[in-house]
C-alpha cells in the first residue's frame, strides 16, 4: 500500500530500473516531495488515476505497457488529462516527437540531480506559462550547471 502524505507534492517516478527510481526518490524526498513508483506502465497509469499526483517523470522504454502508451491511457481519462508528464529516456529522443505524444518535457539519461529539480520545480512550482528552457537558464545564472 502507498502512503501519501497530503502535505506535501507528490511525484509519481515511472521507470522499470530499480536504481534509478531509487535515485529519483532520494532526490525528490530530500527536496521535501512525497514521491509515487512504478516498475511499468501499466501501474503507473493505475497510480496516476488513483493518487492524482502533481507530477509524472515517465520512462518511455518499460515492459507490460511502455511509457507511451500509459501516456495514451492518462490523456484519454478525464481525471489525468491535465496532468504534466515528462518523458525520462536514454534513447535521445527528439523533444517535438515526445511533445506530440503528449509529454510536457523530455529529461535524457543520465539525469542529473539539478536538471531533475529544475524540471520539477517548472512544471510544479512555478508560474503557468515556465518552461524547462528557462529553469535551466535560471539555473545556469546562479551558477549551477544542469
Amino acid at each position: 500500500m502507498h502512503h501519501v502524505d497530503e502535505h506535501r507534492r507528490l511525484i509519481l517516478v515511472a521507470d522499470d530500473n530499480a536504481e534509478i527510481r531509487e535515485y529519483f526518490r532520494s532526490v525528490l524526498t530530500e527536496a521535501g516531495y512525497g514521491v509515487l513508483q512504478a516498475a511499468d506502465g501499466e501501474l503507473a497509469a493505475l497510480l496516476a488515476r488513483t493518487y492524482r499526483p502533481d507530477l509524472v517523470l515517465m520512462d518511455v522504454a518499460m515492459p507490460i505497457m511502455d511509457g507511451l502508451r500509459a501516456m495514451e491511457l492518462l490523456r484519454l481519462d478525464p481525471r489525468t488529462e491535465h496532468l504534466p508528464v515528462i518523458a525520462v529516456s536514454g534513447y535521445g529522443l527528439v523533444g517535438a516527437a515526445m511533445r506530440r505524444a503528449g509529454f510536457q518535457a523530455v529529461l535524457s539519461k543520465p539525469v542529473l540531480a539539478a536538471e531533475l529539480l529544475s524540471a520539477v520545480r517548472c512544471w510544479i512550482e512555478l508560474a503557468p506559462g515556465a518552461t524547462l528552457s528557462r529553469a535551466v537558464a535560471d539555473l545556469r545564472s546562479e551558477g549551477v550547471d544542469p
